[in-house]
């Protein structure tokens, strides 16, 4: 069969696939709309999220609203972590509940991170007047994104009128986003209250305080003594965490190490991670992800070798746990394989991956399931920079087709 010309040229172009979801587009434009920015992002990662939104907008409501505007809100940061930032504000502007603001609260975030204060603002004014009305875990959700979005754009005067809608457990990663502008005698506080939190062994209150800790670990690095009690701290709240989150954990503070210049200190939480992998007793349907995080890890660390040795015991170990993984779970675990294949420089790898993927998203008999891991599976290629051979392109078109009722 050959390969449509609508796929190639959408690949070649990055072009949109399909017309989207403008028939849905709200009549009026959210407020405090901020400047208009060129983007640019390979041609191909933006023909993918482009293919993954309209796939996500194709989906009914109904019944299958959320779904459909979980993903629609993926694609969206997908566009964001590329760098397409005015196309996921205008894929934003399609989502028709509370996920609407939480995509302007990230890329105020965005925003800020990189300097550009009066657009950071202005998308975090927005998120704030498309804000659930009613006071429930979106409205709270929606606010601690925008609370750290105002931390993070120098306005905490704007982040404290949210922090009463700012649940507890999530009360440190505001505070974490107000650290590198915190003078430095205002630090030590920060720092107890984190330890506090973190003594109760409330899991999000640990995991909360974690971010915490990390920003202040950071803003510590070039001390000895307030480094060492950063990372003790960092240490002791990581083990107390369930084992696929101290994977994680030990996997994030490897990479923070790493960037702050601690190469030995940095192996040791990797090593720590893999070892924690080694022995764990997983379900058959993490194995694959969580091994692939660490695979990822041992390739940001320079041990490409190792990761692609391990990415094919992984492979393996699929195979054989097949069976035993529920049917809506197959593309997740060779989704992570496709991810960590490309971070390795293995695009051949990465592509088959992704295509066994495509296939294992068809075993569902319904639509919607379909939709989804079609979605997931388009925005890994694009977030991961994976280049759709032909061969690839035309197996997304015929999961593409085969879409529909029933739902």
């Amino acid at each position: 069969m050959q390969v449509s010309r609508a796929v190639l040229a959408a690949i070649a172009a990055g072009t949109m696939w399909f017309s989207g979801c403008a028939h849905e587009r709200p009549s009026s434009a959210p407020m405090g709309a901020a400047p208009a920015r060129t983007d640019a992002a390979p041609a191909s990662g933006r023909a993918l999220v482009e293919q993954a939104f309209a796939v996500a907008c194709a989906m009914p409501g109904g019944p299958h609203a959320r779904p459909r505007a979980r993903t629609q809100e993926d694609a969206a940061l997908a566009a964001l972590e590329l760098g397409l930032e005015a196309r996921a504000v205008e894929m934003a502007r399609e989502i028709l509940d509370w996920r609407r603001a939480e995509v302007y609260a990230r890329a105020a975030q965005r925003a800020a991170r990189e300097g550009r204060r009066d657009e950071a603002l202005a998308l975090a004014e927005r998120a704030h007047a498309a804000m659930p009305p009613d006071t429930n875990w979106t409205r709270e959700r929606v606010a601690v994104e925008a609370a750290i979005a105002f931390e993070l754009a120098g306005a905490p005067a704007k982040s404290a009128e949210l922090l009463p809608l700012v649940v507890e457990s999530d009360r440190g990663r505001v505070r974490a986003a107000a650290i590198p502008a915190l003078p430095a005698e205002a630090l030590p506080a920060e720092a107890d209250a984190f330890d506090r939190a973190i003594a109760t062994k409330d899991l999000d209150m640990v995991r909360s305080a974690i971010v915490g800790w990390t920003a202040l670990l950071r803003r510590w690095s070039a001390d000895d003594a307030l480094r060492a009690r950063a990372v003790q701290a960092l240490d002791g709240a990581i083990a107390g965490l369930p084992v696929d989150l101290r994977i994680d954990g030990n996997l994030a503070l490897a990479r923070t190490l790493r960037e702050l210049g601690r190469a030995d200190d940095a192996k040791s939480r990797l090593d720590a991670a893999i070892a924690l992998f080694a022995s764990a007793e997983l379900l058959p349907e993490d194995v694959a992800p969580i091994g692939a995080t660490v695979a990822e890890g041992r390739v940001a660390a320079g041990d490409v070798a190792g990761a692609t040795a391990e990415l094919r015991i992984l492979r393996a170990r699929f195979d054989s746990l097949r069976a035993e993984i529920m049917t809506t779970r197959l593309a997740r675990s060779l989704r992570a394989l496709g991810v960590a294949w490309a971070a390795a420089g293995d695009a051949t790898m990465a592509r088959e991956s992704f295509r066994d993927a495509l296939d294992a998203g068809l075993v569902n008999p319904n639509g919607r399931p379909r939709a989804e891991d079609l979605v997931a599976t388009c925005l890994a290629m694009a977030t991961s920079g994976t280049t759709p051979d032909p061969f690839t392109a035309q197996k997304i078109e015929e999961v593409r087709t085969q879409l529909g009722e029933p739902w």
